[in-house]
């Protein structure tokens, strides 16, 4: 079977971690014997003359290149910060057609795999359309749970789910707001994100984890790697309550998060606690070092520390 993938949350030269969890599953998928998956990946259109940096990073993404073996395109669109949200579905559709029916030409697809239903999934649903081919679209949480509020993005969410071939929840609650929005119970299939035994698994009680700057001692600091990228309330910030943290000493322990949570979410869900004097940010880590972190934190929580 050869796939479409359609997402702009996915990694590149220039922003190795973002969409990895989307990049994990296209690569096992495309090891499936018969399966080959070929990625469009829209990112923002900006010059790469004007002295901005946080968007002139976009500039920077090659036009192609190939992850672990699957090749990636990077067309450009127009995107105006705030204001072409109700527009961004269109225009990623406009400006990814005649790619995707360049590549279509060269090697028919099979279906369209999509991630994030606005804009994302509208847009793909559309390419759908034009190159004849079933759409299967994929709800990450924010795109949910949050756009279904506002009132010119919630239609596009329901038009795009209804004309999809078929949808994908990563959990029962998703599944339940997807069908509040009036689609089919049917249509929509719930398959959680996998975890990868190879990188997670636990760790040797003895064994402390340490990174490039310091050592994360198991009683006087927890290290508590995770990502803070949802604009809405998640699981982390019940995580992140003191009240939840288990230690054996009678002074709390220091509690390291990652930079620059949404909204300071991961800090001020501690702030009412007055614990806001323990916690640091511990800098960008690489899976294979939120991996370590995690497998000593399971170990600990297993040995009641």
């Amino acid at each position: 079977m050869r796939i479409l993938t359609f997402t702009s949350l996915y990694p590149s030269r220039v922003n190795p971690l973002q969409g990895i969890f989307i990049h994990q599953r296209v690569v096992h998928l495309a090891r499936r014997p018969g399966n080959s998956v070929e990625v469009i990946a829209p990112v923002p259109y900006f010059p790469s003359w004007l002295p901005l940096p946080r968007w002139r990073q976009f500039s920077e993404i090659p036009r192609e290149e190939e992850i672990d073996g699957v090749r990636i395109h990077y067309p450009r669109y127009p995107l105006l910060p705030r204001i072409s949200m109700p527009a961004h579905g269109m225009l990623m559709y406009l400006s990814s057609l005649s790619l995707a029916l360049r590549l279509h030409r060269e090697k028919t697809f099979d279906c369209i795999d999509a991630h994030f239903v606005y804009p994302d999934g509208f847009a793909a649903v559309r390419l759908g359309s034009a190159l004849n081919l079933p759409v299967v679209v994929s709800a990450r949480g924010t795109d949910i749970n949050l756009y279904s509020l506002f009132r010119l993005i919630r239609p596009m969410l329901r038009w795009t789910l209804t004309h999809a071939a078929g949808a994908i929840a990563v959990s029962a609650d998703l599944k339940n707001k997807m069908i509040a929005l009036g689609i089919p119970e049917a249509k929509i299939q719930v398959i959680a994100n996998g975890v990868d035994t190879e990188r997670f698994q636990p760790l040797d009680a003895t064994r402390l984890w340490t990174d490039q700057r310091d050592r994360i001692h198991p009683v006087r600091r927890v290290q508590y790697p995770d990502v803070f990228r949802s604009p809405v309330p998640t699981a982390h910030d019940r995580n992140a309550q003191p009240s939840g943290i288990r230690h054996r000493v009678d002074t709390p322990p220091s509690v390291d998060v990652p930079p620059n949570p949404p909204r300071d979410q991961g800090r001020s869900a501690i702030n009412p606690n007055r614990a806001n004097r323990h916690i640091r940010g511990s800098g960008t880590s690489r899976p294979v070092e939120c991996s370590s972190a995690r497998n000593h934190r399971s170990r600990n929580n297993a040995d009641g520390r």
